[in-house]
């Protein structure tokens, strides 16, 4: 069935409403580009977690400063992506001025599965400072991507994020000084004083 009746000569109200009608469907098709607004703010979701020196962690609550830079990974081949951003930062230097965590997020597939995953991370970190610095978070991914507002887990993340969970700035994939621009208005205020 046609949308229009083309075997009548078109007049100009028929022009208009087809007219009208390719104008709304080619605003429908740009605004479905675009990701919509969240009606509150997105928040990084309450959760259990431990660093790599086995100090227990209630997140978001126990980050360490106003306003904290969180490097989220879901895959280990990701750890390049996030070693982009701690030698663009310098966030290893003992002194840093950035406080930070790596908050790899992995599946929850039960104690056996963190045995064997945090421990062969303890193997591979060596150091009580870059120990501290790896959160792990096991838990439903799905669900922490649809809180956070991270669409997919093609890349990594970096949010800054408050203590009461508010993301108040985001970027994504590997470091660039533009990037890290982006996340200025909050990462200076994260600086260590």
């Amino acid at each position: 069935m046609a949308w229009f009746n083309t075997s009548r000569p078109m007049g100009f109200k028929n022009k208009l409403g087809r007219a009208f009608l390719m104008a709304s469907i080619a605003v429908a098709g740009a605004l479905g580009n675009l990701t919509p607004l969240a009606a509150e703010p997105l928040r990084l979701p309450a959760l259990q977690a431990q660093d790599l020196n086995e100090k227990n962690y209630t997140l978001p609550q126990d980050l360490p400063a106003p306003y904290t830079v969180v490097l989220v990974a879901f895959k280990r081949e990701q750890q390049a992506l996030v070693d982009t951003w701690i030698e663009g930062l310098n966030l290893k230097a003992p002194t840093t001025p950035y406080h930070w965590i790596e908050l790899p997020v992995l599946e929850d597939y039960g104690a056996w599965f963190k045995w064997f995953v945090d421990n062969g991370m303890r193997r591979g970190i060596k150091g009580e400072f870059n120990r501290e610095k790896v959160i792990t978070v096991y838990t439903d991914k799905a669900a922490f991507r649809q809180a956070t507002g991270i669409p997919n887990e093609d890349t990594i993340h970096v949010l800054v994020i408050t203590p009461t969970g508010q993301i108040v700035a985001r970027t994504e994939g590997s470091f660039s000084p533009q990037k890290a621009e982006s996340l200025s208005d909050y990462t200076k205020n994260s600086k260590v004083q």
